[in-house]
């Protein structure tokens, strides 16, 4: 298997020989976004809620058994008291995960991966449009700042504060990109809520990144075996996921988390490479796999 890190610098290389190919590095997505309630709202220029959290979390696909993804979903739904609404769906997507992010936070398509190289195209992302708002917007990141060039590119999307993993100084690091754990991330983003202002957060999960690591697990609520899944890396990484909406499910019932609306997506279907796991996510007749997405607001 190839580490996170070596799998960085292929994509990286590649990225850098396409960008020689010339040409718009931005252009409009072709896939639908999980955030469309927002920037229609932004564009209808109706209100939006005072406290805004998109969470686009790492490899989180749809599985075709949709009894999967309920296992996974199970101790957010469980949660309906606590909730004003809680919509979910899918949508089909294909790509690295900074596609992703701009998918969301954009409406935008990167011809490369390499962002150092954009140097404009960002002036209608959602942080840009909510900081004419008045809202305070921070990007909440377990990676290093450097990976696909985030420590330039957010604040170019518009963001006015960024925290990264040399940020946090955290003494536990996930194997993933030598990271900050995602459980560990969650204190920050729930303190941030504790001001009384417009705010806008977006945390980019990390601990769920291929290759999965077993020794980042331990939450083992979802069991492989009653899905009739070999342990490999589908069963993995459904493993990791259910460990973040657990710990999402617990920050829910946080009195800091009181009004706030909420936007869960995945940034990518989980990258694998056999083809019985591969076909937990799309058949043969489908072009792209989908990813998942959750939408709710706390109560106040």
């Amino acid at each position: 298997m190839l580490s996170s890190n070596i799998t960085f610098f292929i994509k990286n290389q590649e990225a850098n020989f396409s960008s020689l190919l010339g040409g718009d590095l931005l252009i409009p997505t072709s896939y639908k976004q999980a955030t469309k309630p927002w920037s229609e709202a932004l564009k209808d220029q109706k209100l939006l809620n005072k406290k805004l959290l998109l969470i686009v979390v790492e490899s989180w696909g749809q599985p075709l058994n949709s009894n999967i993804q309920e296992d996974i979903l199970k101790n957010v739904k469980e949660k309906f008291n606590e909730l004003e609404f809680f919509h979910q769906g899918s949508m089909p997507f294909r790509g690295f995960t900074v596609e992703g992010e701009l998918r969301e936070l954009c409406q935008l398509h990167p011809e490369t991966v390499d962002l150092y190289q954009i140097k404009t195209g960002f002036q209608n992302c959602l942080p840009h449009q909510l900081n004419s708002l008045g809202y305070q917007t921070t990007s909440f990141h377990g990676g290093g700042s450097t990976i696909y060039g985030r420590k330039e590119w957010y604040p170019k999307a518009g963001f006015k504060k960024d925290l990264f993993q040399e940020d946090f100084k955290l003494p536990n690091k996930c194997i993933a990109f030598d990271g900050a754990c995602d459980w560990d991330i969650i204190p920050f983003i729930k303190q941030s809520f504790t001001q009384d202002k417009k705010l806008f957060n977006y945390w980019l999960t990390l601990t769920s990144h291929y290759s999965y690591y077993t020794k980042d697990i331990h939450n083992t609520r979802f069991n492989c075996k009653t899905h009739n899944l070999s342990d490999g890396d589908a069963c993995h990484n459904f493993m990791l996921q259910t460990q973040l909406f657990d710990d999402i499910a617990a920050l829910i019932s946080s009195p800091e988390m009181h009004g706030v609306e909420v936007i869960i997506v995945g940034d990518h279907p989980p990258p694998l490479f056999k083809a019985d796991e591969i076909a937990l996510f799309k058949t043969k007749q489908m072009s792209d796999a989908s990813v998942g997405w959750v939408h709710f607001k706390i109560k106040d």
